[in-house]
């Protein structure tokens, strides 16, 4: 026969265990982040037992270059919606002159090599035209960039 102490701890027991079942504790991660390839960061996540959010999947461009005047060439970027990378060398000025359309931008210098607001007056430079003031051929041009007139 089985005495009342040790029917009393197991009755003791029961109990606690289903109180126990009951509470549930919230697991706390740690706080560092990854870096993914795309350059956004991920933390981690506690109902995946702590382990690192996944990554955005990759935005995938196509897969052709520019060749660009200097003869090296530049692949679509897959972070900047998948246009090209501007070309290196590109030796144009900006005035930063303020603006709030691309209309309020304007090539100016005697080469075109300034990006100036329409309302300043005319750059002044020298008459030589380099292959590195070439706009077209280098994928840029003048216009509004954060309300600055600028390269872009």
């Amino acid at each position: 026969m089985v005495s009342c102490t040790v029917m009393k701890a197991l009755a003791f027991v029961f109990i606690v265990g289903i109180f126990l079942i009951g509470c549930s504790q919230q697991l706390s991660c740690t706080k560092e982040a990854l870096i993914c390839p795309d350059g956004t960061a991920v933390g981690r996540n506690a109902s995946l037992n702590c382990a690192f959010n996944p990554c955005p999947e990759a935005k995938a461009c196509t897969e052709e270059a520019k060749i660009c005047p200097d003869g090296s060439a530049v692949a679509r970027n897959p972070n900047n919606n998948c246009e090209f990378d501007a070309c290196p060398g590109f030796c144009g000025s900006s005035t930063n002159a303020a603006c709030t359309t691309d209309d309020d931008c304007m090539t100016g210098g005697c080469s075109g090599q300034v990006c100036q607001g329409i309302n300043e007056e005319p750059i002044v430079t020298t008459c030589e035209f380099l292959e590195c003031y070439n706009d077209e051929a280098y994928g840029v041009s003048c216009g509004c960039l954060e309300g600055k007139c600028a390269w872009n």
